[in-house]
C-alpha cells in the first residue's frame, strides 16, 4: 500500500413495504428509495495507516403526501476516520465517527441532532495466532441518540482476546 487504495461505490435501493418507526408508532411505507455514494480511502502517512469513509445518501419516502421526505432515523451523511500505528507487537489507534441529523417522524418535523464520537484502541500480538486488545469508546462522553428516547453509551470499554490461526 505504498500510495494507498480508494474506492467509490454508488447504490440505489428501491424498497416495497418498508416498515419504519415513526415516533411513537410503527408505519408501513408502500415505497421507499435509498440512493447514494460511499467512498473509502486508505493510505500510509508518516508511518500511520489512515482510512477514511464517507457516505452521502438520500433516504426518501416515495409514498403519497410524504413523497420526497427523508426516511425517519436515516442520516444523509456518515463519515469516519481511522488512524492506526503498529510498533513491534503493539498496534494503537483511534476512530473519529460522525453522522448528520435525522428525523424521528415521516413528516420530518422532529429532529435528532447529528453527533460525533471518538474511540481509542490498542492491541498486543501474543504470538502469530493470539491477540489481546482493549477499546475505550466514546472517550469524550458524547451524549447522543440514534433513536428518540434511547440514549447511547457514554464512555465504555471492551477487552478482547482474539484467536486467528494462520
Amino acid at each position: 500500500m505504498a500510495k494507498g487504495q480508494w474506492s467509490v461505490n454508488a447504490f440505489q435501493n428501491r424498497i416495497d413495504d418498508l416498515i419504519v418507526y415513526d415516533f411513537p408508532t410503527m408505519k408501513n411505507l408502500d415505497k421507499a428509495q435509498i440512493k447514494g455514494i460511499e467512498t473509502t480511502a486508505t493510505t500510509q502517512i508518516a508511518g500511520l495507516k489512515v482510512q477514511g469513509n464517507l457516505t452521502l445518501q438520500q433516504p426518501e419516502n416515495r409514498t403519497g403526501t410524504l413523497n420526497g421526505k427523508q426516511l425517519s432515523y436515516r442520516p444523509k451523511q456518515l463519515a469516519s476516520v481511522d488512524v492506526d500505528k503498529s510498533v513491534g507487537k503493539w498496534t494503537v489507534g483511534a476512530t473519529v465517527r460522525g453522522e448528520s441529523k435525522r428525523y424521528t417522524n415521516a413528516a420530518n418535523t422532529d429532529i435528532l441532532a447529528g453527533y460525533g464520537t471518538v474511540d481509542l484502541r490498542a492491541s498486543y500480538a501474543l504470538n502469530k495466532d493470539w491477540t489481546v486488545g482493549a477499546k475505550l469508546a466514546n472517550v469524550l462522553d458524547k451524549d447522543y441518540q440514534t433513536n428518540k428516547g434511547y440514549n447511547q453509551d457514554g464512555i465504555n470499554g471492551l477487552i478482547t482476546l482474539k484467536y486467528a490461526p494462520h
